[in-house]
């Protein structure tokens, strides 16, 4: 079985762990019973001949037949591709760039009877293993469960930074209404010097960029939200 590597987004069945169980197609069916039994965890056994991929067969529908009256015997001394010709259940392959997502769905899109077979999943090498259906399926629900705290991060980040801007822009009111306050007063009085003059319209200016920049923020939080 091959390692387990960090989940992430773009994780490939390449990445998951994976058994390296496969036999010629001469090899009795008595040695791959044998190693069912010395390995519980081994989900199936490829069948090859000469380098190339026959089929596969999986540890359920072995030890249906072999569970069978005289199954044993007729299978167990003889080569293993005489069990795999009767069983006749063509593998799903794949490569190991399929995204997990994908290979979920090609699994599900089997016959009913067929959607727990292993997968065997050809490598960049030409060399082959399989994937316990299992794993796949624990491996999605991890990518979903990171893809939800994203999510909810996202969310509560969003909330704080609204919480910012409602703060920001109370400051802005009680700024605009001293402004509009001193503006009354000078209206009022008519003397104020020039350079009071300059200094409130400055602040002014100053004043509604600021408003215009919570606006734009403002806007893009939504768009977000709605994503």
């Amino acid at each position: 079985m091959s390692n387990p590597t960090q989940l992430t987004p773009d994780l490939t069945i390449g990445h998951l762990p994976c058994h390296h169980f496969q036999v010629s197609a001469a090899t009795p069916g008595q040695v791959v019973a044998e190693r069912f039994e010395q390995e519980p965890d081994l989900p199936g056994v490829i069948i090859t001949h000469e380098s190339q991929v026959l089929g596969m067969i999986s540890r359920v529908k072995f030890r249906e037949q072999m569970s069978l009256p005289d199954r044993l015997e007729i299978y167990g001394q003889h080569p293993i591709r005489a069990l795999l010709d009767f069983i006749r259940i063509p593998p799903l392959m794949l490569s190991e760039n399929w995204k997990v997502d994908d290979a979920v769905q090609a699994s599900l899109n089997r016959h009913k009877d067929l959607i727990y077979e292993p997968i065997v999943v050809v490598m960049e090498n030409e060399s082959h293993c399989l994937l316990d259906v299992q794993t796949l399926v624990i491996a999605q629900s991890k990518l979903l469960a990171q893809a939800n705290k994203v999510i909810q991060k996202h969310r509560v980040e969003r909330h704080k930074y609204r919480a910012i801007i409602k703060q920001e822009q109370a400051k802005f009111q009680e700024c605009n209404e001293l402004l509009k306050s001193q503006q009354r007063q000078t209206e009022k009085s008519q003397t104020i010097p020039n350079f009071q003059h300059v200094a409130l319209v400055k602040q002014a200016e100053e004043i509604a960029q600021m408003n215009q920049r919570f606006v734009r923020i403002a806007k893009l939080i939504s768009s977000e939200g709605r994503q």
